[in-house]
């Protein structure tokens, strides 16, 4: 888990809850761990009532297995919590898009910088600061981080995709940066009726690499 210093400006119990959520999405927090209110509030420097706060929220989202009496733990990769997530995104990310404004050069200029960063990271084999500009990416594309309620929602469940793709993809590729420029590109040429099959295409890919990775890793589900 992150130290607190390191995540976003926000409440203490959302720190908390975002600091686990990234172990559990990198699997550094592997289905299984046992988690301790006390001890995670030690390991983050925090009292227990903005780790208990964070433990429900995580419980809700399927990310925690809490039960009376018993020990809790990170819970099993869930096929319809992963595909409910999917469609979540997809769905309020292609909604967004065809409702925002149409981008700025500003706006343009900076997804080009975005995409240009991932396709060195891909070079660099720097999965984890891929992500972080994958989301840039996303956010600044949809604008939905204009919108916290919608992000709140779609990066709540979104862990369940990251699991997955920390299963699945042991090496960046090409076509993982490639595939942005696409997008891009057409929403730079204004075809909003070829973008949004692009985003939703792209997003929905992760599906097709379940069954492999179950079958791969039987102890993750």
């Amino acid at each position: 888990m992150k130290n607190l210093s390191n995540i976003e400006n926000l409440p203490v119990s959302s720190q908390v809850f975002e600091s686990i959520l990234r172990g559990i999405q990198n699997l550094h927090l592997p289905p299984g761990t046992r988690m301790s209110e006390t001890d995670v509030g030690a390991q983050l420097g925090v009292s227990r009532q903005p780790v208990r706060d964070a433990f429900g929220r995580l419980s809700l989202a399927g990310y925690l297995d809490i039960k009376p009496q018993r020990a809790t733990r990170i819970a099993k990769i869930s096929d319809q919590r992963l595909r409910d997530a999917v469609f979540l995104r997809a769905s309020l990310e292609c909604a967004s898009l065809a409702e925002r404004e149409p981008l700025s050069q500003n706006q343009i200029k900076e997804l080009s910088e975005i995409v240009e960063k991932m396709r060195h990271s891909v070079s660099n084999q720097e999965t984890e600061y891929f992500d972080l500009l994958d989301n840039e990416f996303h956010q600044t594309l949809t604008n939905i981080k204009s919108r916290p309620a919608i992000w709140t929602i779609i990066r709540d469940a979104h862990g369940h995709v990251g699991r997955l793709q920390s299963l699945s993809r042991q090496n960046l590729r090409d076509a993982d940066w490639q595939q942005h420029q696409d997008i891009l590109d057409a929403v730079i040429s204004g075809r909003l009726d070829r973008t949004i099959p692009l985003l939703k295409t792209h997003l929905e890919q992760v599906l097709g690499t379940i069954d492999r990775v179950k079958e791969e890793n039987p102890a993750y589900f």
